[in-house]
């Protein structure tokens, strides 16, 4: 679920995929930078940029870090 946004308005509905090497190489840029998260392997991210630079990030917490 995703957070709310500080402004209050609605936040954008998350994406969750299965991260193929396929849909990877087909996943399109957009106007703002996005993640796509994995459905198979938990805190996998594609990141996308508006340039369509796609690079991966893991996100995880330590110690209540992120």
């Amino acid at each position: 679920m995703a957070r709310p946004r500080k402004d209050g308005s609605k936040p954008r509905p998350t994406r969750r995929r299965k991260l193929t090497s396929k849909f990877v190489a087909s996943v399109p840029a957009e106007e703002s930078h996005f993640l796509v998260w994995d459905k198979v392997v938990p805190k996998l991210a594609l990141s996308v940029a508006p340039s369509g630079f796609k690079s991966w990030k893991l996100i995880y917490r330590y110690r209540k870090r992120t």
